[in-house]
């Protein structure tokens, strides 16, 4: 099964405003400003898709897309032995450890917006060390793509940034 990016975010966006819809009609009341912020997590949510479950490139010049082959998913790609970036480079290295820190340091900065069980820096990077688990057992299923160790630290170094940029600045009172 093979699916474009394109064909998720339309999917995605179509469910995600019917959700929207029927709780702002459930409520009675739409708060605009709220409504937008819900947006820009969710369009985060989106970019965040594009780049762990789309390759950067398509080698046969089609549009990029996600591969589901249940037959050749076995064995799985796994990388398990932490650190590795440091002693195996490879062209484009910093690109992998910078951009795993830098994509995940929003969601240090949303979690606690929008979690209850988020009040501190430790809770934030915990709920952001458990959405980047999920993202890494989620990639199992795609046979060319590689669950990674690394990518775990370094998305949760990530959130624990932006877990620290938000306390710092003292919202952590303020939910949405």
């Amino acid at each position: 099964m093979e699916i474009t990016f394109l064909l998720l975010a339309v999917i995605a966006l179509i469910v995600w405003a019917a959700v929207r819809f029927f709780i702002c009609a459930k409520k009675d009341e739409v708060n605009f400003k709220h409504e937008a912020f819900l947006f820009l997590i969710f369009a985060y949510c989106l970019l965040v898709a594009r780049v762990v479950y789309f390759p950067t490139k398509s080698p046969d010049g089609r549009m990029v897309r996600m591969i589901i082959d249940f037959e050749n998913m076995f064995p799985p790609m796994i990388n398990l032995t932490p650190l590795t970036f440091v002693s195996e480079r490879y062209p484009g290295w910093w690109i992998n450890v910078f951009g795993n820190i830098i994509i995940f340091i929003p969601a240090g900065i949303f979690i606690p917006m929008v979690s209850k069980r988020a009040k501190n820096i430790l809770q934030t990077t915990i709920i952001g060390f458990g959405w980047s688990l999920l993202i890494e057992l989620s990639q199992l299923l795609l046979f060319d793509r590689c669950s990674d160790i690394d990518d775990l630290i370094l998305n949760t170094l990530g959130a624990a940034i932006g877990a620290c940029v938000f306390f710092a600045v003292g919202k952590s009172g303020k939910r949405l």
